[in-house]
């Protein structure tokens, strides 16, 4: 008994068709017929006998008109319509079932003459019930969305609860469906099975969202802080650690010998000791072409030892420039 103002209106549909009260059309002198053929895109058979619903939309102007109509035994409609554009849905409901058994999508047809269009319809049903929220109260005004990813058409719509916590959705596709409720910091969802020309009836839940974002941002960047301690750490412990500057009278005589890039060379292993060709290069800035010819001069010297590791080389000052 909940919902008796919806099934009468069905049910006062049906009759006007069952029993054939809707007078035949009359074609005027300028108007065109358009016969469409409605198809069940499942089972591909015609949906004969049922009660007919078009909407019809005129282009340019966006004119909207409404037909009620009955389809014949091999699932016939016609219409008689001005030369024009047109963009139309069709509903179907068969006058045995509780609601709407089928519907179309957005069909386009050019009117310019005697015309005749399949329409491939998928089958579709109803659901209703109401909102409650953890206490057992029905809940008015809360937002209820629907998604069904059917086989033929993806479908998404939503609605707001009455006073009394009733929503309905109509000309759902067949098939598995989510249905969500949300008022305040209450949410809740079912999962439903919605059947061609049933109306199911759905209550849904609602409680308080266990999720607080509050700590999960915090926790977000105490992790990011941590990840970039750990960088910095791992990046210092990667780095040549600085060394004191030795200064013999040996060390400031042969500096006196030398030029400014060999110098260079000298005071970066003084400070930072073994250290891999290539970052003594990068860190004195001195060009590749020349970089080793300053090596190989300083190794003459004694000044500096080179060892080389597979395609590496490393660099470092000798014993006996290095002695006290």
């Amino acid at each position: 008994m909940k919902y008796v103002s919806w099934f009468i209106f069905i049910l006062f549909i049906n009759l006007i068709f069952t029993q054939n009260l809707l007078p035949p059309d009359i074609p005027q002198e300028d108007q065109i017929e358009l016969t469409l053929q409605l198809v069940d895109i499942e089972s591909n058979t015609f949906i004969s006998n049922s009660t007919v619903f078009v909407q019809l939309t005129t282009l340019p102007s966006g004119t909207q008109k409404d037909f009620l109509r009955r389809s014949s035994k091999d699932g016939m409609v016609k219409l008689y319509l001005e030369k024009n554009e047109y963009i139309f849905i069709i509903k179907v409901n068969n006058p045995s079932t509780e609601c709407g058994d089928y519907m179309s999508s957005k069909e386009m047809i050019n009117l310019t003459s005697k015309s005749e269009k399949s329409v491939y319809m998928w089958p579709v049903g109803n659901v209703i019930g109401r909102v409650y929220d953890n206490s057992g109260n029905i809940v008015s005004g809360a937002e209820v969305q629907y998604s069904c990813p059917g086989k033929h058409i993806n479908s998404k719509g939503k609605t707001i609860t009455e006073f009394d916590g009733v929503y309905s959705f109509e000309y759902l596709p067949s098939g598995q469906c989510t249905i969500s409720a949300a008022h305040s910091d209450d949410i809740g969802f079912v999962y439903v099975e919605i059947s061609k020309g049933e109306i199911l009836t759905q209550d849904i839940p609602i409680k308080q969202k266990t999720t607080d974002f509050f700590p999960i941002y915090i926790s977000i960047v105490f992790l990011i802080f941590l990840i970039a301690l750990g960088l910095i750490f791992y990046n210092i412990s990667k780095s040549p650690q600085k060394k004191k500057a030795l200064q013999t009278k040996r060390q400031t005589d042969l500096m006196k010998t030398l030029d400014e890039h060999e110098i260079k060379i000298i005071e970066y292993l003084i400070q930072y000791g073994k250290t891999k060709s290539y970052k003594v290069r990068g860190e004195t800035n001195i060009p590749k072409t020349s970089f080793f010819r300053y090596l190989k001069k300083l190794e003459r010297k004694n000044i500096i030892h080179m060892s080389k590791y597979g395609n590496r080389v490393s660099v470092e000052l000798t014993a006996w420039f290095t002695e006290k």
